[in-house]
């Protein structure tokens, strides 16, 4: 939170692009005393130009936690704006972005690349597609008669959206030379290359990579499916040359601003951890995936908490994620939900899990409800062993933990 003096305040207020970042909940703003007002960041990270030049910044509200947290964003985890920002040099940000483009190109490859039918005139001995007959007497009357001229039916990649994934995977080839990349990342980025070689041409060899890049931005916003549309949001970050870094502004302005969502990253994050550290013992999942009632006779309310743990033997574990600072004690809001959400899920133990600088664990007892609950304080660069603890400190320190810990 940032308190602007009335001068800022006045000059931010008639910003257009400002109030635009508002709406779409990147920050908001409070009136005080004095013609003053005070800024918040919600749960995003970036930074843009709004105003008479005014550079707007949000940080992470944990030191840290952008890098720690990146390697488990999806493209929609990006939110592209169109307000003016400052770009920068290209730095260490980037290079975890084009490893995770690489990575999304390869989801999408793998499960089936678009394509679209198209005509294709040929000729050959033999018949295969359907017959065209003054072709055919062309060729007859050159003395070919032993060939006949068709059209078939073929199956084509050569799409908007190929082209742009072929453009950022030659894109990402050039950053390797300015940014240091792992070299398995840019032998990734040829391989995949050559899966798309047939959707090269003169719009790929020789088009305007801004161009590209809003071209890749559009497709991001209606894009069929998630996979796409992350794979369309990352491929306007490579192609825009333009990084996000914490560094000094370095190259002028850009059209776009990205901002990421730390708070779907960090739930993922510690539901992605705790999964792979229980696994084979226990599942972990979103509550979202299968809500429960809340009411019996009413169905408009469900809960839908961010972790459900349902061991093989033992009864459920629900918690809640909330990327905000540990103030001492949980809000009341926050505590009133988790213990909704255990009585719905008749579950024994509910636990809360907030970003820190170190770990900490505080238990309330036992609530009127029936249920005990914690909350736990987790260093988001340590996040493997941090997890490690807060399982054990929960009677969930299975075998698979305890080898995984050894």
């Amino acid at each position: 939170m940032i308190e602007l003096t009335s001068d800022i305040w006045a000059r931010l207020s008639k910003s257009s692009s400002f109030w635009a970042l508002v709406d779409r909940g990147v920050v908001s703003v409070e009136h005080a005393r004095h013609g003053r007002a005070r800024l918040s960041g919600a749960s995003y990270v970036g930074r843009s130009i709004v105003g008479e030049n005014i550079l707007l910044e949000v940080h992470e509200k944990v030191p840290g936690s952008l890098t720690a947290l990146l390697r488990f964003a999806s493209g929609s985890d990006f939110r592209v704006e169109r307000v003016q920002s400052p770009s920068t040099d290209m730095g260490g940000l980037m290079a975890l972005l084009a490893a995770h483009f690489v990575d999304a190109t390869r989801q999408y490859a793998a499960r089936g690349r678009q394509f679209r039918y198209v005509t294709k005139s040929t000729r050959g001995s033999l018949v295969g597609g359907r017959l065209n007959v003054p072709k055919t007497l062309q060729l007859h009357a050159r003395g070919l008669r032993h060939l006949a001229a068709f059209e078939k039916n073929v199956v084509s990649h050569d799409l908007p959206l190929n082209r742009l994934v072929l453009a950022a995977l030659r894109e990402v080839d050039r950053i390797g030379a300015v940014v240091d990349l792992p070299p398995e990342v840019v032998a990734r980025a040829r391989s995949m290359a050559m899966v798309f070689d047939d959707c090269r041409g003169p719009e790929v060899l020789y088009g305007i990579k801004a161009d590209m890049a809003k071209d890749a931005g559009r497709l991001s916003e209606t894009a069929p499916d998630r996979v796409t549309g992350d794979l369309m949001s990352l491929a306007a970050v490579i192609l825009s040359n333009e990084s996000f870094e914490r560094a000094a502004p370095q190259r002028g302005i850009a059209p776009r601003a990205w901002f990421l969502n730390l708070e779907t990253l960090f739930e993922r994050a510690v539901r992605e951890t705790m999964h792979r550290e229980l696994r084979g013992v226990a599942a972990v999942s979103s509550g979202k995936n299968k809500p429960a009632a809340i009411f019996s006779g009413y169905e408009g309310l469900s809960a839908n908490p961010d972790l459900v743990v349902r061991p093989l033997e033992g009864a459920i574990c629900i918690g809640d994620v909330k990327y905000k600072r540990w103030g001492g004690t949980p809000k009341a809001a926050d505590m009133y939900q988790l213990l909704v959400h255990a009585a719905a899920f008749e579950a024994s133990r509910a636990f809360l899990v907030y970003p820190s600088e170190s770990f900490g664990a505080i238990s309330f007892g036992t609530a009127a409800t029936g249920a005990s609950a914690r909350a736990y304080m987790l260093e988001i660069s340590a996040l493997p062993d941090q997890v490690r603890k807060m399982l054990t400190d929960l009677s969930l320190s299975f075998p698979a933990v305890t080898s995984t810990a050894a």
